[in-house]
């Protein structure tokens, strides 16, 4: 953790990934984040907190980014003298409620935006639904997974549950289902590569 940063943030969809793992694990993952955070530099040879906690990892530096961004413009702000003297003539309300000089005039829309991040989550989702609902449909693209990443049965729920939060913490929306599935295998590939795959790999159970 930077100097001066004494807190971090503990997203809520964080959840998801402790309610995959057993409670032991949950415990090894907490402890892992606080090690990380703490600057201890934590190494594990464990395949679920490895798995887990990459994209964990991904938001923590991207916050730790931001935070950064902030305090350096704080410093420089500070240099500067800090922030300028407010304006002896502000500038008259813009009319986003009711102009107190036109009182009779309609407030204008309020317009609401979603974020990219919500948008991203509803999309990835949204083929995560279609993958499970019709499973008898997609049914030679899960077997082809299986036997090209030496995939146990019934693994693939679970990894497609991770890939979305790896797709959320990215903030990576996806066109269409294929895109989806093109990307996913591609994941499937680098996370076979880096070992992380090694729970998920030869039994017979299920397909999705």
């Amino acid at each position: 953790m930077a100097d001066g940063k004494k807190s971090f943030l503990f997203y809520n969809d964080w959840s998801e990934i402790f309610k995959e793992l057993p409670p032991e694990k949950g415990y090894a993952l907490l402890m892992h984040i606080l090690a990380y955070v703490n600057d201890e530099n934590p190494n594990t040879e464990d395949d679920y907190i490895k798995l887990a906690f990459a994209s964990i990892k991904n938001t923590l530096k991207r916050d730790l980014d931001k935070w950064e961004a902030r305090a350096e413009r704080s410093r420089e702000n500070g240099k500067n003298g800090g922030r300028p003297p407010k304006s002896k003539n502000p500038e008259k309300p813009n009319g986003l409620n009711r102009n107190p000089e036109n009182p009779d005039e309609p407030e204008k829309p309020v317009i609401v935006s979603v974020s990219v991040r919500d948008s991203v989550v509803i999309n990835n989702k949204r083929f995560l639904e279609d993958l499970k609902k019709n499973e008898t449909e997609h049914a030679s693209w899960a077997e082809g997974l299986h036997m090209k990443h030496s995939l146990k049965k019934g693994s693939l729920n679970s990894l497609l549950k991770q890939f979305i939060w790896h797709l959320d913490n990215i903030e990576k929306p996806h066109p269409d289902l294929k895109s989806f599935k093109s990307h996913f295998d591609h994941w499937l590939g680098t996370c076979g590569k880096s070992g992380t795959l090694n729970e998920y790999k030869h039994s017979n159970v299920g397909m999705l």
